[in-house]
């Protein structure tokens, strides 16, 4: 299965260089192109990121949408303008642009989160207030009898 799993931190040069963790360039590897696609997360102040495959199924599922209509245009603009197709150099490194940079708020250590067919990059600080409150939310949905797969 190539999922994206586990948690990784890795320093970010001043140049906005940062390793790809070994297992997250294993799945990207069978990818059939090179890349990361980044983008600014509209939900949490990281970068979501993924494949070529993935990003294939937002670009069809916004093409099915009512080309006319304005949920389209934002999903659009967000999707395809905001988003940075970064390459794997030779070290496995990949280079964030600045404006990816200051939308997430990466400093020295930036933490790889994986999400199943997806990751994310986080400045370590921010991700460990969310991790705290995912947390909560899911032993609250736990305690309720609202997750059916536990």
């Amino acid at each position: 299965m190539n999922l994206y799993l586990s948690s990784f931190t890795n320093r970010i040069d001043k140049k906005g260089r940062v390793s790809v963790p070994a297992t997250f360039r294993a799945v990207l590897g069978k990818e059939e192109s090179p890349g990361v696609y980044a983008s600014p997360s509209v939900r949490h102040p990281c970068l979501e990121c993924c494949g070529p495959n993935y990003f294939k199924k937002l670009h069809s599922m916004i093409e099915a949408m009512d080309p006319f209509s304005p949920e389209r245009d934002a999903f659009a603009t967000m999707v395809f303008g905001e988003t940075s197709l970064l390459g794997v150099d030779g070290e496995g490194r990949i280079g964030i642009p600045q404006q990816l940079i200051d939308y997430a708020h990466l400093r020295e250590e930036v933490l790889f989160v994986g999400k199943g067919a997806t990751f994310e990059i986080w400045d370590q600080h921010a991700y460990q207030d969310y991790r705290k409150a995912a947390r909560s939310r899911v032993q609250q949905a736990f305690y309720n009898g609202e997750v059916p797969f536990l």
